[in-house]
């Protein structure tokens, strides 16, 4: 697999309630997967070039870390989040 080839941007950090996500400069669809640090995947969406940001709402998950997995067929990344 290679690295991201879009730029994103996980905002607000950390985040109270919601964390949003933007692809600022997308070519492609993405899968993305909210986990917990034990890897379950909490939450899960689709971005692509038409709707380029997607909001994940935490309100119901503990506070502590979590990771946004982003991939394709060819490429994937890894971001983190802190919920407070």
């Amino acid at each position: 697999m290679d690295e991201l080839q879009s730029e994103f941007i996980i905002f607000p950090v950390p985040a109270e309630d919601v964390v949003n996500l933007t692809m600022t400069n997308g070519t492609a669809a993405y899968q993305l997967e909210l986990r917990d640090l034990q890897g379950r995947i909490v939450k899960s969406s689709m971005i692509s070039t038409e709707s380029s940001t997607v909001s994940f709402d935490l309100t119901d998950y503990d506070a502590g870390m979590y990771i946004i997995k982003i991939f394709n067929e060819d490429e994937e990344g890894y971001f983190k989040v802190l919920k407070k």
